[in-house]
């Protein structure tokens, strides 16, 4: 109660920021589960503990709009799909 004027003011205030985004690349799976909820596509990279590419493959493994990079040299390659995707829907 005493924070949640607040916490509602800051995450209002993300998802405005978010929704303004052509994609999400973030190590952050509570951003990335926004992202997907309003339908903007990403990239979800590997955290320190394993959990965000157990998150990926469980639920977006096959989807081309939410991709997943283990390392950031996969990340240029995600990036281009993501670019090519953008561009066919244009």
């Amino acid at each position: 109660p005493r924070f949640a004027k607040l916490s509602i003011e800051i995450t209002g205030d993300c998802l405005l920021q978010l929704a303004s985004a052509k994609f999400l690349v973030t190590n952050r799976l509570h951003g990335h589960v926004g992202a997907v909820l309003m339908g903007i596509p990403g990239i979800l990279t590997a955290n320190s503990y394993h959990k965000n590419q157990s998150f990926h493959e469980t639920w977006f493994n096959t989807d081309s709009r939410h991709l997943f990079a283990l390392k950031p040299s996969v990340l240029i390659t995600q990036l281009a799909r993501l670019s090519e995707l953008d561009e066919a829907s244009a």
